[in-house]
């Protein structure tokens, strides 16, 4: 498998299917400049985008940062794109329309920019949000019966009970 670069390809309908950890200085030396590439327009959702077909079957992958930097929100505590670059390890997206293919493209960059990046694929369920977070549990006064027993009740049955005690105490 080898992919060469691409630059008038059309990249329609790709979407992320997986992702690199690499530097964006370990991208530039292994495929050279990126194709698309923007400086100073605010509001840029990606700032370095590199395009790829693969050798054989012709398909078109893409690497690219995504709303990584201060350009694309510069009220937020994300990087500068000089820091964003200066960075030694950033997740890069691997966009394809197909995912085998993009998850093949992210083991050939890996090799190529000297194992020093790590692949990951992005399950279809979890593109472009992120991962759900760890339930907590709920937070009931009284013994630890009480509070194991109301862990497994809705918020629903839980406010029901609540306001029902608090009934029982006014009346």
């Amino acid at each position: 498998m080898t992919f060469s670069l691409e630059r008038s390809a059309d990249v329609g309908n790709t979407s992320r299917v997986a992702s690199v950890r690499a530097s964006y200085r370990a991208l530039r030396n292994a495929l050279g400049p990126p194709h698309h590439e923007e400086v100073d327009e605010e509001g840029a959702a990606s700032t370095s985008q590199w395009i790829l077909r693969e050798k054989g079957t012709g398909e078109v992958v893409t690497i690219y940062d995504w709303k990584a930097t201060r350009l694309y929100d510069p009220q937020s505590r994300l990087p500068t794109l000089a820091a964003f670059r200066a960075k030694p390890s950033v997740e890069w997206s691997v966009g394809a329309r197909n995912a085998v293919v993009g998850k093949r493209f992210a083991s050939w960059i890996r090799s190529r920019i000297g194992g020093g990046g790590r692949t990951k694929g992005v399950p279809k369920t979890h593109r472009s949000k992120k991962a759900p977070s760890k339930p907590r549990p709920s937070k009931v006064r009284g013994s630890k019966k009480r509070a194991s027993k109301a862990e497994g009740t809705s918020l629903g049955q839980k406010l029901a009970t609540r306001m029902y005690a608090l009934i029982g105490r006014i009346s």
